[in-house]
């Protein structure tokens, strides 16, 4: 029998869940213990916003008390965010513009570009805020636990029968290869359209395009410690997005130019499961 890899002893598994939802955290918890042994599993509790809920409309508030910062110019929601982002645009009218807009995401599949344009950059829901500090302080805490592999499910995801035994084979093939790698997404949806290429010496993990959906991924020592360090937790915008533009193009050149993103993008390796892998299903 093959020894167990150096990360075997030195990985975890997280369920993103509030306890204030008593019975979806215990369902959440039953699955996951059946599916994911021998992989130790730890209930890690969201941030529940609705604990903040009366600090609003006070942002300013909400945000010493949640103890983070939001990027308050994410919604594009009018043609004036479109120029507050691009100013060099004020000579055109108005419907140049918001073209001008709708073009940066040609590099995206067309159907999935219109409906994030159409409602994923609206105004953030408290809820939201919450989801994306939640999975923030849960790579703290794996960081803090000096692990080396940590994956990271939200409530309701749950991993096929096999999941960990082919995770595990990708996993040793990453390390018998010497592959550097940050992130694995176990769940996610293809927005770019180039081809994704297949990783050496693995049989399933290819090279991730730009992919959204945070609800079941892995990440390494070496990405949870970027992503710690990258001050994602004081620009806080949808972790579907943070995640995908430190390692692909991002149409919004504001998204492209924050510091949590910039610093970390030439850097940043994700690899996924393929499309019709189903070793996740939400």
């Amino acid at each position: 029998m093959a020894p167990d890899p150096p990360w075997a002893n030195r990985s975890r598994a997280f369920c993103l869940s509030l306890p204030q939802r008593p019975e979806r955290f215990a369902d959440a918890k039953a699955a996951l213990q059946a599916i994911l042994l021998p992989i130790e599993l730890e209930m890690f509790p969201g941030v529940y916003g609705n604990d903040f809920r009366h600090h609003l409309p006070d942002l300013d508030a909400l945000e010493e008390s949640m103890g983070c910062r939001l990027y308050r110019q994410w919604p594009i929601c009018e043609v004036e965010d479109v120029l507050q982002m691009k100013p060099e645009l004020q000579s055109l009218p108005d419907w140049k513009v918001w073209e001008a807009y709708i073009n940066w995401h040609k590099c995206w599949i067309s159907d999935r570009a219109s409906n994030y344009i159409d409602f994923y950059n609206r105004h953030l829901k408290l809820g939201e805020v919450a989801a994306c500090l939640g999975h923030f302080r849960l790579w703290q805490k794996a960081l803090e636990e000096d692990l080396d592999v940590c994956l990271v499910f939200e409530d309701d995801a749950r991993p096929s029968v096999d999941a960990v035994q082919r995770l595990v084979s990708e996993l040793s093939a990453l390390e018998a290869g010497s592959v550097q790698w940050d992130l694995i997404y176990l769940h996610s949806a293809l927005y770019s359209k180039a081809a994704e290429v297949p990783v050496p010496g693995c049989k399933e993990l290819l090279v991730a395009g730009h992919r959204k959906w945070a609800g079941a991924y892995v990440v390494s020592r070496r990405g949870l410690d970027k992503l710690v360090s990258s001050g994602y937790d004081q620009c806080i915008f949808p972790v579907d997005d943070f995640l995908p533009a430190l390692h692909s193009f991002h149409p919004r050149p504001d998204i492209r130019e924050l510091p949590c993103v910039s610093n970390l993008c030439d850097n940043f390796v994700a690899l996924t499961f393929p499309q019709d892998a189903k070793i996740v299903q939400v």
